[in-house]
């Protein structure tokens, strides 16, 4: 059976997974995906990723500097409510 562990460390949560699946505030997906690509910790991330272009662009660069495997989605686009 699969054990669960709390935790209040981002650096923690990532350094103990596989991928990380990131859902959070707009305010901090930059910083989360930011800490990922550091991390080289595969992640996937709904848009919108930042709340401004300089967050999107210093989190582009790290993610093209240390290339993690990423997926930035778009959940709505299969809502069958849409």
């Amino acid at each position: 059976m699969p054990s669960l562990e709390v935790t209040d460390s981002l650096d923690h949560l990532i350094a103990s997974t596989d991928a990380v699946i990131i859902c959070s505030a707009t305010n901090n997906l930059a910083e989360r995906m930011m800490a990922c690509a550091k991390a080289k910790r595969a992640f996937i991330v709904e848009k919108p990723v930042s709340r401004n272009t300089e967050e999107l662009v210093e989190a582009r660069n790290l993610i093209k500097e240390y290339d993690p495997f990423h997926l930035i989605a778009f959940n709505r686009r299969y809502d069958p409510s849409v």
